[in-house]
């Protein structure tokens, strides 16, 4: 049930698991999708859950866990888990029970995005609104612009600049969700259009499409039926403001 990279005799990756049981949980919405691979997939990853409610990878080379990935990785498994309407509530009690007793250790803002959209997602508005608060303060300025920066590698390798905006996606999609400071929003928005590279991407697949995912997150939230101001600005000369109407948005 599980998914490897390599195919073969490769090992099953947990991570990658949950990323493709959420690529066809959200595919079968669109096409047909085999329901038993889905479940299998979900089935093993429950089987890799650990007592504690925790998902982790150890490397071959590894003889000691890493604290930080294996928050990270429980947090994308319960992210993707969450977003099943039929997923198994027992794994993700466990899940979250794990990770909110570990809360005041994640420092990684990556992780606590995933926290926070993973508690939306389960319903608990409560916690998703307290992670969402604390990123809040976690923010880094550059320029007219703010981004959330990587402590350590995402569970599929990302590092660097895509990591940095990765991350920053990820939290700007809980604060839309959140109704967060729409000044910082607009900030982390603006670093995302900023950072897209010269090929029309965002450096790196996973990176571009949880840039899209925001993108999306934030035209799902603003379609309120009312029309809407655009406040244009170049070279720091201000324009006459435009009127949207609601139907444009």
């Amino acid at each position: 049930g599980g998914f490897t990279y390599w195919g073969g005799k490769d090992t099953s990756d947990v991570a990658l698991t949950a990323y493709a049981l959420r690529f066809l949980n959200d595919a079968s919405a669109k096409i047909e999708v085999d329901d038993q691979v889905i479940k299998r997939a979900e089935d093993w990853l429950i089987k890799q859950q650990r007592a504690d409610g925790s998902w982790t990878k150890l490397h071959r080379w590894e003889t000691a866990e890493d604290a930080k990935r294996t928050k990270l990785t429980t947090s994308y498994v319960a992210r993707s888990l969450a977003m099943r309407k039929n997923a198994d509530s027992t794994a993700l009690t466990k899940a979250f029970a794990y990770l909110r007793a570990r809360n005041a250790e994640i420092e990684e803002p990556y992780a606590l995005a995933l926290l926070g959209l993973a508690s939306y997602d389960a319903g608990d508005v409560e916690t998703a609104n307290t992670v969402a608060k604390r990123l809040e303060t976690m923010e880094i300025a550059e320029g007219n612009a703010v981004y959330w920066q990587l402590e350590t590698n995402t569970p599929f390798y990302g590092w660097g600049t895509a990591g940095r905006i990765e991350t920053t996606a990820l939290v700007t999609q809980l604060l839309i969700r959140s109704n967060s400071n729409s000044e910082l929003i607009s900030k982390a928005m603006l670093f995302l259009l900023k950072n897209k590279d010269r090929y029309g991407v965002w450096h790196s697949t996973q990176t571009t499409i949880n840039v899209l995912d925001t993108f999306l997150a934030a035209m799902s939230e603003s379609k309120s039926g009312a029309s809407q101001t655009l406040s244009l600005s170049v070279n720091r000369n201000n324009l006459p403001p435009i009127q949207v109407a609601a139907d444009k948005i």
